[in-house]
């Protein structure tokens, strides 16, 4: 008697998809900006992933120095709901003492993996009115200062003294 013939199948199987660690990269502050300790500014990133991010994936600092430990947290997912993919945060500096920063953010995909970036060089965090550069600035208005109404509007104007451009002026307006 013959024995029973083998069958063999034989099917190829793809390897699983690589699972590569996500990248960050910070877009804005990236370096030379001077921000007014009182004010909102978007902190913005690039954040990439090729499978899923994790629970809580995003955590951004502002730092001294490149080297990661001492930075001061900004916003994380777990605190202000901040995700990786949004790409913009709405930092108040209103509390960040004076000084130059960097931003350093890490971002977390579902399996652990982190990506982190610094911005490029340091920021400024200063006193508000802003003047970058060298030269004086004079804001002129009537007498007693300005006073906004409903239904017209009233002209400030900005004059910068001696120096370069561009210059960055803030004026904040409020109702108290």
């Amino acid at each position: 008697t013959n024995p029973a013939p083998t069958i063999i199948y034989t099917a190829e199987v793809p390897p699983p998809a690589a699972d590569n660690a996500p990248t960050v990269t910070v877009d804005a502050p990236n370096g030379g900006e001077n921000i007014p300790v009182t004010s909102v500014y978007n902190i913005d990133w690039t954040a990439v992933e090729d499978t899923a991010w994790a629970a809580n994936d995003i955590w951004i600092y502002y730092d001294t120095d490149t080297t990661p430990g001492g930075e001061t947290l900004i916003a994380d997912t777990a605190t202000d709901g901040v995700r990786a993919a949004d790409g913009t945060f709405a930092w108040d500096t209103t509390g960040v003492p004076l000084g130059n920063y960097y931003i350093y953010i890490v971002v977390e995909d579902s399996i652990g993996q982190q990506g982190t970036d610094y911005s490029d060089a340091t920021f400024a965090i200063v006193d508000a009115p802003v003047i970058s550069g060298v030269g004086l600035a004079s804001i002129y208005y009537q007498t007693g200062g300005l006073d906004f109404q409903g239904g017209h509007s009233d002209d400030v104007e900005a004059t910068v003294g001696s120096g370069t451009g561009p210059y960055d002026i803030y004026i904040n307006y409020t109702t108290d």
